[in-house]
């Protein structure tokens, strides 16, 4: 873990994309909806400071 970590944090590893949507914590259920039904859903991120 942490050399996956440090990998990360340095940069050598790309991560733009892998989220694919963002919601805020108020709409949780669209996002578990969009997780189950929406083909493009890579990573489905739920944010609760949204």
């Amino acid at each position: 873990m942490d050399r996956s970590l440090a990998l990360l944090r340095s940069g050598r590893v790309r991560t733009e994309g892998l989220v694919t949507h963002r919601f805020p914590l108020s709409e949780y259920a669209i996002a578990l909806e969009t997780l189950r039904s929406d083909p493009t859903s890579l990573k489905v991120l739920v944010d609760p400071s949204r």
